[in-house]
């Protein structure tokens, strides 16, 4: 996983700091909506007790993730963090501050919250068919993590190749991610591009083409018949 180091400051470059502070925050730089990430904080060198907090700030509101008095000289501490649900990227902040008798640093770090992204894929019996045959499908949505995701399709329809409906099904839903259809194609069905759409209640519509071939009646040799 990606990792940022947040800050790692030497305060006794300010010149109103007695004391010289070193610390590191460590997180992840994306943080996966409903998913636990971990934060981690390290100070090195401390001379006075401090009071440390770090929060995670989106949407005005605030999460915290570690807040504790620290007593010299050394502190270290993970803490996980339950990331919050979010539709799409939200921009966030992971704030760091400690505050002492000679101490007050507040300190920022962006970062993003990302959706579980959920994509939904086909798989057919075969790309090629006949007219008369039956064509078996599945559409399979998985999410980022590959964990079967539950999704709902208003309307699920194959066309022939002038845009036809030929086979039509209604408010399906993919449990445990899969949903599982079929269709017996007519014995006169024309040969050409076959198309089913799956039109999803959010999320642009799927599409997955199949081929018809035409039917060949098999050629026979038959002895003698040049003779």
């Amino acid at each position: 996983m990606d990792r940022l180091l947040l800050c790692a400051a030497l305060l006794s470059l300010l010149p109103w700091v007695r004391s010289e502070l070193q610390y590191a925050l460590t997180a992840p730089e994306k943080l996966i909506s409903g998913e636990t990430a971990q934060v981690c904080l390290k100070l090195l060198q401390t001379t006075e007790p401090l009071n440390i907090s770090v929060t995670l700030e989106y949407h005005g509101k605030n999460s915290n993730i570690i807040a504790e008095v620290v007593v010299p000289p050394t502190y270290s501490h993970c803490s996980n963090i339950d990331v919050p649900s979010v539709p799409n990227d939200v921009p966030a902040e992971i704030i760091f501050s400690a505050k002492g008798s000679s101490t007050d640093l507040r300190q920022r770090k962006m970062v993003v919250i990302n959706p579980v992204s959920d994509r939904c894929t086909w798989k057919l019996d075969k790309s090629t068919y006949k007219s008369g045959q039956t064509v078996q499908f599945q559409v399979i949505c998985l999410n980022s993590r590959l964990q079967p995701v539950d999704q709902k399709f208003s309307s699920i329809y194959m066309q022939d190749p002038s845009k036809t409906k030929i086979a039509q099904w209604h408010q399906r839903e993919a449990n445990d991610g899969v949903v599982s259809l079929e269709s017996k194609l007519n014995s006169d069905a024309p040969p050409g591009k076959y198309m089913i759409t799956a039109e999803r209640e959010s999320g642009r519509p799927l599409e997955v083409v199949f081929t018809v071939e035409e039917y060949v009646l098999p050629k026979f040799d038959v002895d003698g018949a040049n003779s």
